[in-house]
């Protein structure tokens, strides 16, 4: 999945003129969503059909914004379910749909109208893939991409991220982010901790 495919740039159209700045946010947080994707399949067992999930929902996750900041995680989620210029399955828009709604803000839970209405499987779909868009999130809180890539270790129950800097940077505003961000991952994968330290 080329992210800078033609198909990839069509979602990231829906974007309106003004907030164009999101649209680079929205790469970088989708290059590194899907890095902690591949690098963490030990621990989640998904495949490229909820891939493709983390991927829609990556490019996605801030189109609310246009609508209201403060709230745009649930405006993203309504984007997404509202809009009849996605031709995605029912199945695609819930799942994607989701995912987006819970990249901030409260945890996915039974009360809350659509996720209580997926299976428990397609739960865990949502929730492990939110996890994972919110550590990704968080290493571009400033929007400046000071993220150039990251490695994942994982040892028993504890998981080390290991970023990569872009060039004369020390990204410490996202890492700090991501640490606070990264809550979910540890509550869904039964971990101690998650251990953000830069590469030597």
């Amino acid at each position: 999945m080329k992210i800078n495919s033609k198909k990839y740039k069509n979602i990231l159209e829906f974007y309106p003129e003004e907030y164009d700045f999101l649209i680079s946010h929205c790469r970088q947080v989708t290059k590194l969503a899907l890095q902690l994707f591949k690098q963490t399949k030990s621990l989640h067992s998904l495949n490229k059909k909820e891939k493709k999930y983390l991927l829609y929902a990556s490019l996605l996750h801030d189109i609310g914004y246009k609508t209201d900041s403060i709230s745009h995680n649930k405006h993203s989620y309504q984007f997404i379910m509202n809009n009849p210029h996605l031709r995605w399955s029912k199945k695609t828009k819930k799942i994607v749909a989701c995912i987006a709604r819970y990249h901030r803000g409260s945890f996915p839970k039974q009360t809350h109208k659509l996720f209580g209405k997926l299976s428990p499987k397609k739960q865990g779909v949502v929730t492990v893939l939110s996890a994972l868009l919110r550590i990704a999130d968080g290493l571009d809180y400033t929007h400046q991409n000071t993220v150039k890539s990251l490695n994942v270790k994982i040892e028993k129950d504890t998981v080390i991220i290991e970023i990569i800097p872009a060039k004369d940077v020390i990204p410490k505003i996202d890492i700090d982010r991501a640490k606070k961000k990264s809550a979910l991952f540890v509550s869904v994968f039964q971990l101690k901790e998650v251990i953000f330290c830069l590469k030597d």
